[in-house]
């Protein structure tokens, strides 16, 4: 029965694709085949079925699509020019966004970043538990590295003075560890 429901979606006189066949979009097969196979695992767990028949189900697989939002170069720049370089605030911001442009990491991967894991003369970036908890090397681009290493030299200690000595690379007006909070700009 649950086959003969995936072939119905499959074949489903819902829409005309766009070879001309009837049936329902991927997508949309997906979004109705999951919350079946969902309740008929939760049957299985509470024991109203000894096992699942659902089980074998395949789900269609659904094409990911990049992001539509994409910034022009002239909007990069103005937003990689917004912090003064002056300050020891705008120095860490600035060097913030120029890495976070030059390599692709993540917020949490950057604000999660200590003083040992930017490698400045090789030009790497050791990321420690990133998504699905791996560790991985990314190249920084040479002006990243210019304002890192600036900003090491320059604005850190400005804002770790007078505090409690920490190893996290970036930190707040306060010398501790930035929150998700601080990275709204």
């Amino acid at each position: 029965t649950i086959h003969q429901y995936q072939l119905y979606l499959y074949n489903s006189p819902a829409t005309k694709t766009s070879a001309g066949k009837q049936g329902l979009s991927l997508e949309n097969q997906y979004a109705r085949l999951v919350p079946v196979k969902a309740f008929f695992r939760w049957l299985v767990k509470k024991d109203y079925f000894l096992y699942d028949p659902a089980a074998s189900l395949q789900l269609p697989r659904i094409k990911k699509n990049l992001p539509k939002g994409i910034m022009s170069k002239k909007e990069i720049n103005r937003v990689l020019n917004q912090p003064d370089p002056e300050t020891s605030l705008g120095l860490r911001d600035k060097a913030i966004l120029e890495l976070l442009y030059s390599t692709g990491i993540r917020n949490t991967e950057l604000r999660n970043l200590t003083i040992f894991d930017a490698n400045i003369i090789h030009g790497e970036l050791r990321i420690n538990q990133g998504k699905g908890g791996k560790d991985r090397v990314v190249p920084i681009g040479e002006i990243a590295t210019q304002y890192l290493q600036t900003y090491l030299r320059e604005g850190r200690p400005k804002l770790v003075k007078g505090k409690e000595e920490n190893n996290i690379l970036f930190v707040s007006i306060n010398g501790k560890q930035l929150t998700a909070a601080c990275l709204v700009w």
